[in-house]
C-alpha cells in the first residue's frame, strides 16, 4: 500500500471514529465503558525516538518554569490504549514539594493527528495536599500522546505541564 493510501485509510478510521456518525463505529469491551468508539489503527508502526520511556516517577517542569509535576502512580504501566488513572504530586520549579496547586483542566492530544482523547478525564483531588488524581486519561489509539496539565498555584502562579507518552498496545 502506498503512502497516500495508507493516509486515506487512517483518515477515514479517524473521521469515523471522531466524526458524527461515531455511534455507528464497532465498540470493543475495553471502550464500551465510557462509550469510547474504537479506531483501528493496523498502521501503527511505534513512537518517534523522541519519546522518552514511560515509568513511574518521571517529572516534567512547567513550561514557565514556576511548576512541575511527577507522576507517581499509574493504573497501566505503560499506558494502554483506552481509559488510564494517574496520580500525580506538584512541584516547584526547583524540584520542592508544594501544596497549593490546583489542577485547573487535564488533557490527553495526539500531536500527530489533531485531535484529544475523545472523553475529558475526571480530576479527583486528594486528601493529600500536593497529590491529585486524574481518572480516565483516554488514549485511544496506539502512538505518541500529550498529557496537558493547566495548573495553578496562589503562591507561585499559573503553569502549563506536559507528560510526552507513548501508547503501544
Amino acid at each position: 500500500m502506498s503512502r497516500s493510501q495508507t493516509c486515506a485509510v487512517v483518515l477515514a478510521g479517524l473521521l469515523a471514529g471522531c466524526g458524527a456518525d461515531a455511534a455507528d463505529a464497532p465498540v470493543s469491551a475495553r471502550g464500551s465503558d465510557a462509550g469510547v468508539p474504537i479506531v483501528e489503527d493496523d498502521s501503527f508502526v511505534g513512537c518517534p525516538e523522541a519519546v522518552a520511556p514511560f515509568a513511574l516517577g518521571m517529572r516534567r517542569s512547567g513550561d514557565k518554569g514556576r511548576l512541575g509535576a511527577a507522576l507517581v502512580g499509574a493504573s497501566h504501566a505503560p499506558p494502554l490504549r483506552y481509559l488510564n488513572d494517574w496520580t500525580l504530586t506538584w512541584t516547584r520549579a526547583d524540584g520542592a514539594p508544594i501544596g497549593d496547586v490546583v489542577l485547573t483542566k487535564a488533557r490527553t492530544f495526539m500531536p500527530v493527528h489533531g485531535h484529544d482523547g475523545i472523553v475529558p478525564p475526571t480530576l479527583v483531588s486528594s486528601v493529600e495536599p500536593g497529590r491529585v488524581e486524574v481518572r480516565g486519561l483516554n488514549f485511544n489509539m496506539r502512538g505518541p500522546w500529550e498529557v496537558q496539565l493547566s495548573l495553578s498555584s496562589p503562591s507561585a502562579g499559573d503553569d502549563y505541564v506536559v507528560f510526552h507518552i507513548c501508547v503501544q498496545e
